[in-house]
């Protein structure tokens, strides 16, 4: 039995049951989805759509997957340094990436995928690194 009022994009452990109806746990542990992600796979189908707020996304996510919808260029500024930390509303562990649609700005133009800015404000892709920290987090 699903989770009332659950959607994608909301916290799981382990069980199918702990999201909305013909939903899937991308668990933490199985699948290293920070806090576990619900999520719902061939939302395109009819009758199958994404619950509450979420949004059916297909970009680099390979098949139409329910997502926490965000809001990608929300309160950032031309300032690198105000782009550090700019989640777009996605929760922590996580990066709001473009759907490849809508302009910058527009309410829910991407959706919440495992990932995280960090300080690096210089672009250095193609230079040595150590681990993903080193590396430029646009």
């Amino acid at each position: 039995m699903e989770r009332e009022g659950a959607q994608g994009g909301d916290t799981c452990v382990s069980s199918d049951e702990e999201c909305e109806a013909n939903g899937r746990c991308l668990s933490e542990a199985d699948f290293d989805w920070p806090g576990g992600y619900c999520t719902k796979f061939r939302c395109d189908l009819p009758g199958n759509e994404c619950a509450g707020g979420a949004v059916c996304e297909t970009r680099r996510v390979g098949t139409p997957l329910c997502l926490a919808g965000c809001t990608v260029a929300a309160g950032a500024t031309a300032d690198p340094s105000s782009w550090i930390s700019n989640t777009g509303g996605c929760r922590t562990g996580y990066a709001c990436v473009w759907n490849g649609r809508d302009p910058a700005g527009a309410a829910n133009n991407g959706h919440c995928l495992p990932g995280e800015f960090n300080a690096v404000t210089t672009e250095n892709i193609g230079e040595p690194c150590d681990e993903d920290a080193d590396c430029w987090s646009p």
